[in-house]
C-alpha cells in the first residue's frame, strides 16, 4: 500500500464572486504561469489578482428566480423593459436598463468597453437556452474589442439556478 502524499498544490486561488467563465479565469492565469515556470505560490498569486478584476454584466427574462435565490438587490424592481444586471458583492445589482433585448446588447456591451482596456483582454459570452442572442452579444463585442480573447460557453446550472432560461451575458477581466 502506499503512504499518501502531502498536497503539492496551494489550493487557495481566490474567489471570482462568479461562477463558470469568472471561476475559471482564475484557473487558467495560474496554469499559464505554472506553464511558463512560476512556482505553485506565484501562480496561486496569479489567479487571486485575476479574481479583483473580473467584472459581469447580464440580462434575465425574470426576475422572480433571482429574487427567489435571494441574489437580487432589493433595489432591483420589475419595471417596463430590461433590466440590465451585475453581480457586485455577492448581489444582481442594476447596472443599467433597456426597452428589448437588442437594447439590453448595446448596454451590456458598452458596460464591458468601459471598464476594460484594448490589450489582453478576455471576454467570456455565455447563455442559458438563448445561443443566437449570444452570438449577437459576441458580435457586438468583437467590433468594440476585435483584439480581445471572446470564449462562447453555455450558462450551466450553477448560474442558471439563479437567472433561469434566457439569460444572456458576459463575464470579462484584463489579464
Amino acid at each position: 500500500m502506499c503512504a499518501p502524499r502531502a498536497p503539492r498544490d496551494p489550493g487557495d486561488l481566490g474567489d471570482t464572486g462568479t461562477a463558470a467563465f469568472g471561476g475559471g479565469g482564475g484557473g487558467g492565469d495560474a496554469a499559464a504561469h505554472r506553464a511558463d515556470g512560476a512556482t505553485l505560490n506565484q501562480a496561486a498569486t496569479a489567479a487571486r489578482e485575476v479574481s479583483v478584476r473580473i467584472g459581469n454584466v447580464f440580462v434575465v427574462t425574470g426576475l422572480e428566480r433571482a429574487r427567489t435565490g435571494g441574489r437580487l438587490a432589493s433595489s432591483v424592481h420589475e419595471a417596463v423593459g430590461l433590466p440590465v444586471l451585475a453581480l457586485e458583492d455577492g448581489a444582481m445589482q442594476e447596472a443599467g436598463g433597456a426597452a428589448d433585448m437588442n437594447e439590453a446588447i448595446d448596454v451590456m456591451a458598452a458596460y464591458v468597453v468601459d471598464r476594460v482596456g484594448r490589450s489582453g483582454v478576455r471576454i467570456g459570452v455565455g447563455d442559458a437556452q438563448v445561443p443566437d442572442v449570444a452570438v449577437l452579444l459576441a458580435q457586438r463585442l468583437r467590433s468594440l474589442r476585435p483584439e480581445a480573447e471572446i470564449v462562447r460557453y453555455s450558462v450551466g446550472p450553477s448560474v442558471g439556478c439563479h437567472t433561469g432560461p434566457g439569460t444572456v451575458g458576459a463575464v470579462f477581466y484584463q489579464r
